[in-house]
């Protein structure tokens, strides 16, 4: 939950290194523990970002909604009525979505 927390900080103080953030984290296997954290935002210039309440009431929000949906792990899509637990191929994303917007429409 921390590498969550100091990402989600990172896109509301510093949006414009949040890539760089993101992709560092995301290269390790694994958990992240505080040395790591640090390390990411070490080396991407973001040790500045402090962890802020609009970052941790959109957490607590986004737990109360997956409990409430039933999600469990990540990545999870919801699309329309149709939630997709897990990784999925692009093309077939977005045939979900064509599907869910025909069907939003009516058609």
């Amino acid at each position: 939950m921390n590498a969550a927390k100091i990402a989600l900080s990172t896109w509301r103080q510093q949006p414009d290194k949040f890539w760089a953030l993101h992709q560092r984290l995301m290269a390790k296997k694994g958990y992240h523990d505080d040395a790591s954290i640090a390390a990411a935002q070490k080396k991407t210039a973001t040790d500045s970002v402090n962890i802020d309440d609009k970052t941790m009431d959109s957490l607590k929000m986004n737990l109360i909604l997956s409990q409430v949906l039933n999600i469990q792990g990540t990545p999870a899509t919801i699309i329309g009525d149709q939630m997709v637990a897990g990784a999925i191929p692009a093309e077939d994303l977005e045939g979900l979505v064509k599907e869910q917007l025909a069907k939003a429409r009516g058609q």
